[in-house]
């Protein structure tokens, strides 16, 4: 009998070494590729709330989990945290319904005072307070924590993205990807500055500096961050624009902090982002890139577009063009091109390109072609000092030879510059057509109501405002632009179909 079992038991070892083996092959062959066998993780503090969740969100905090749950390397964490002026009912039935025990919310801050927008715009100081609660999320993590992230919730991974931090050398203190961005090349003529090129990069470089990084593309030493105390909710005095991280970046490399640059690969999406709108069908707006209700742009529906075409035929320009992405990433080596409708205000002269932008937030492939006569702007004091200067190496520290160093303007190289908001742009003034609706009087019938607003209507369309909206060129413009959505419609639902047969 004891024969038996120990060749039951030798037949069960068999088994699992054949079969339940295989799932944890791949994993200790990318621990020994990265060079790491110890049990220490990426420390994940993502911030989300309501609107990422399934009834009355978009379901992209279930996005960015599962990007994390399909990691090539498992070793990370997940902790939640919340602070918004609404209650995240669904929070804990995601967390639960995944059953993952690295996923866990560390704080849900519920209150009226954390409204983050007031008529549009970001409300005063809710930037800072959202990043207090994020140092504090971040003095949370696991004590087996050797990175740490600070994310959005509607963000999402590359599945290399963590395999990619543990193989940074050894010594270094942030390791700095690339990642897809809505302020891709903010200088750029707008919509174009998507566009695939000769030298064009596949999505917005991470160079740790102010307006060219991202909270969510950088991976920080942990143990560095809290032996120096650092904390992001003390950056930015105003807190007017969350420019935090950007401060951040350009405060440790004068400190002198190691940074491996992962260089052409884009691991991280910053959601919104024009690849991702154009692959999930919409439309960019570049035309609101300059106000503040719509920083950077917008993915849109094609309906709505096609509506504002029609009433201002001549006021907006609609493209058509093939956007950068990194083939390596995100399961992209399965399109031969993503092609992205963009919409842009037909008038120039209201590309306000580098007057809300600066020379700081160009692009390293736009720099050399950066106008002498531009403006002064509340950015240029975080200018580098060599800003031609190409960044060389893997690992960069404070003082390489060739390495971009950021030197502050301020009379003393200790002092950081004052942060200033940009300067917004409102909105052109486009002339709408006007809709009548009668108000009903005691006494009156619907019937007599909806027959005055017939007439109404019909006497507005005779005035010279509306019959320019309705001229013969613009019929032809607006024709001309809804066969073109159609088509961008028809082959994204054809394209989907041959995906649908192939798999």
């Amino acid at each position: 009998m004891v024969h038996c079992r120990v060749a039951f038991l030798a037949l069960i070892t068999l088994a699992l070494s054949a079969f339940g083996g295989c799932a944890g092959a791949p994993e200790a062959a990318i621990q020994a590729k990265v060079g790491s066998h110890d049990d220490s993780i990426v420390c994940f503090v993502i911030r989300t709330y309501w609107a990422h969740g399934d009834t009355w969100g978009d379901k992209s905090l279930r996005r960015i989990l599962g990007s994390l749950r399909n990691q090539t390397l498992g070793r990370w964490e997940a902790l939640l945290v919340v602070m918004d002026n609404r209650p995240f009912p669904e929070l804990r039935r995601i967390v639960r319904e995944l059953n993952d025990s690295r996923i866990w919310v560390q704080a849900e801050w519920i209150n009226f005072k954390y409204n983050p927008k007031e008529s549009g715009s970001w409300s005063p100081g809710y930037h800072n307070k959202l990043y207090n609660l994020t140092d504090t999320a971040i003095r949370a993590c696991p004590a087996k924590s050797y990175w740490v992230v600070a994310t959005n919730g509607d963000n999402s991974y590359d599945s290399k993205f963590v395999e990619t931090v543990f193989a940074a050398p050894r010594g270094v203190d942030v390791v700095a990807v690339n990642f897809y961005s809505r302020y891709q090349r903010p200088t750029a003529l707008p919509c174009e500055r998507f566009e695939e090129g000769e030298g064009v990069p596949h999505c917005k470089e991470n160079e740790m500096r102010f307006c060219q990084t991202d909270l969510a593309a950088s991976a920080y030493r942990l143990e560095r961050l809290l032996a120096e105390n650092r904390l992001f909710g003390e950056l930015d005095p105003g807190g007017s624009h969350g420019a935090n991280d950007g401060i951040m970046a350009q405060t440790i490399l004068t400190a002198g902090w190691k940074v491996h640059y992962v260089r052409d690969r884009c691991l991280v999406n910053h959601s919104p982002s024009p690849q991702q709108c154009a692959l999930a069908g919409g439309v960019w707006d570049d035309s609101i890139m300059y106000q503040a209700t719509g920083f950077g742009g917008a993915c849109v529906h094609a309906k709505t577009v096609l509506e504002r075409m029609r009433v201002h035929p001549n006021a907006y320009e609609l493209l058509e063009l093939n956007v950068t992405f990194d083939r390596q990433s995100f399961g992209y080596d399965q399109y031969p091109f993503l092609e992205l409708k963009c919409l842009r205000l037909a008038d120039q002269s209201q590309w306000f390109r580098f007057e809300t932008y600066g020379r700081v937030c160009a692009a390293r492939v736009d720099r050399k072609d950066i106008p002498d006569d531009i403006p002064p702007h509340p950015w240029d004091d975080w200018v580098p000092s060599s800003e031609d200067t190409e960044q060389q190496g893997d690992v960069a520290e404070e003082g390489e030879e060739g390495e971009e160093q950021w030197q502050p303007a301020a009379a003393s190289n200790e002092d950081s510059p004052v942060w200033r908001p940009p300067k917004f742009h409102e909105a052109p003034q486009l002339q709408h057509p006007r809709v009548f609706r009668a108000k009903m009087r005691k006494g009156e019938s619907r019937k007599h109501v909806d027959a005055m607003d017939r007439q109404k209507r019909k006497a507005h369309t005779q005035t010279k405002e509306y019959q320019g909206g309705k001229s013969e060129e613009g019929k032809n413009r607006s024709t001309h632009m809804r066969q073109l959505i159609n088509s961008f419609l028809a082959r994204k639902r054809a394209h989907a179909a041959v995906r649908c047969r192939s798999s």
